[in-house]
């Protein structure tokens, strides 16, 4: 989001730097899309692993669930008291996810473009043809991520390591 701060705003970005309103719309816009994009790569990984097998399709998705409350939770940032209302859009998210076919990747990002679309501090009569801008950025950041994970992933002994993972 700081790229596209950059590009709309041109010659005034320093300026905008040094403005406190500015900047902390910059971090509530980055702090809400890292929660959004970190529940996008968790169902990205879940439909990559998953196995055919039910009871390790369930196992294995449910390990993956667990990660999100514990990387989130790790900072909590200065316009939120918690993540609870994120844990709980994520918890019903990823559940419809996890039965469902798996999406094409640049497909899972439509809902976090959006949010990003909205929480950018930008005046909005500068952002007003954007989303599909932030959505085919995010689309190809996607891409690129979901093709590096599986040339460098190796999925049984991955998968294999989160169903022999102790669960807490």
């Amino acid at each position: 989001m700081i790229g596209y701060c950059r590009v709309k705003t041109v010659f005034d970005y320093g300026k905008l730097l040094t403005e406190p309103a500015f900047r902390d719309a910059l971090e509530v816009c980055r702090w809400e899309g890292y929660a959004r994009t970190l529940a996008d790569m968790l169902i990205l990984v879940e439909a990559f692993l998953r196995p055919a097998d039910e009871p390790a399709r369930t196992q294995a998705a449910d390990a993956l669930a667990a990660l999100y409350p514990a990387l989130l939770n790790q900072d909590i940032p200065p316009h939120r008291s918690d993540w609870k209302d994120q844990e709980i859009a994520f918890t019903e998210r990823f559940a419809q996810s996890r039965l469902a076919s798996p999406q094409p990747p640049d497909k899972v990002v439509s809902g976090t473009a959006k949010l990003l679309h909205e929480l950018v501090p930008i005046h909005d009569r500068l952002k007003r043809n954007d989303l599909e801008v932030i959505l085919g950025d995010l689309r190809l950041h996607t891409l690129a991520m979901h093709s590096a994970m599986q040339k460098r992933f190796r999925r049984e002994p991955l998968l294999r390591a989160l169903l022999q993972a102790p669960s807490d």
